[in-house]
């Protein structure tokens, strides 16, 4: 077996692990006290076991990712590219993009951020076909706004340079 195969197969061990056995231990269930035939909530309304098991579910996910990535290159249906930069320089521009994405997030808003950020680091990282690099960091960049923002209600940074009302 190959070393991607068996990361994998860990990565999905322990998210069944962390969702099965450690999430409901560790973290209090939303209780329903019942008070004159009507039911009140003790807690939140949503459970706060919530999130960590989103988590855990993505964990899982991207861990069966790993291994079907893996039995899919196995096959030889899959080829992986060289990198356009060689891998040691290529540490110190995605740490540099990090920095620079720090300190212009707050400046100019999470969306233009994360768009300009993510596509340095596609491109860094062998993605050559510019449509390819826009539509998936367009699209990567509001479906995580869209989670944030509207479903979990949880503000990302606006920035104070562009202000783009969503």
């Amino acid at each position: 077996m190959r070393l991607d195969f068996k990361i994998g197969v860990g990565i999905i061990v322990f998210a069944g692990f962390l969702y099965f056995i450690l999430i409901p231990v560790g973290i209090e269930k939303a209780s329903v006290e019942w008070k004159g035939g009507i039911g009140v909530l003790k807690t939140a309304a949503l459970s706060a076991r919530l999130f960590p098991r989103m988590l855990a579910i993505t964990i899982g996910l991207l861990g069966a990712l790993l291994v079907f990535g893996d039995l899919y290159r196995k096959a030889g249906r899959f080829r992986i590219k060289q990198p356009k930069v060689e891998i040691e320089s290529r540490t110190w521009i995605v740490m540099a993009v990090l920095v620079c994405y720090f300190g212009v997030i707050f400046v100019v808003g999470y969306l233009y951020a994360t768009i300009l950020a993510l596509c340095l680091l596609m491109y860094c990282f062998g993605m050559n076909r510019i449509y390819r690099i826009l539509l998936f960091s367009v699209l990567g960049t509001f479906a995580i706004y869209l989670v944030f923002e509207k479903l979990l209600y949880i503000q990302l940074p606006k920035g104070w340079l562009i202000d783009f009302p969503l």
